[in-house]
């Protein structure tokens, strides 16, 4: 995972200027900085956090999916992600 830094979005915004006058000046070679182990892995974490969620929720409000269906995803979600699973029922029963 990479952050796009300040001074390219600059340029870039600089370049698009140019281009929109007819111009077209080179972009800077340097289009992303490397994160720390620790960012990449706090991000990592929250990005599949939010994921996992998103696909809870998505098996609760399916309206094509059986109440049987349901219940064994979120048996398998359970067992897999239990502190994903207990964010959404707290007492860990379905």
């Amino acid at each position: 995972m990479f952050i796009v830094p300040a001074h390219l979005k600059e340029d870039f915004r600089r370049h698009m200027l140019y281009a929109q006058r007819g111009m077209c000046p080179p972009l800077p070679s340097t289009v992303c900085q490397q994160m720390s182990v620790a960012e990449y892995r706090n991000q990592t974490t929250l990005t599949t956090s939010l994921s996992l969620n998103k696909l809870m929720s998505h098996i609760i409000d399916n309206l094509q999916m059986n109440l049987r269906e349901k219940e064994e995803h979120l048996k398998l979600f359970q067992k897999h992600h239990n502190d994903i699973f207990l964010q959404q029922f707290p007492s860990g029963q379905l």
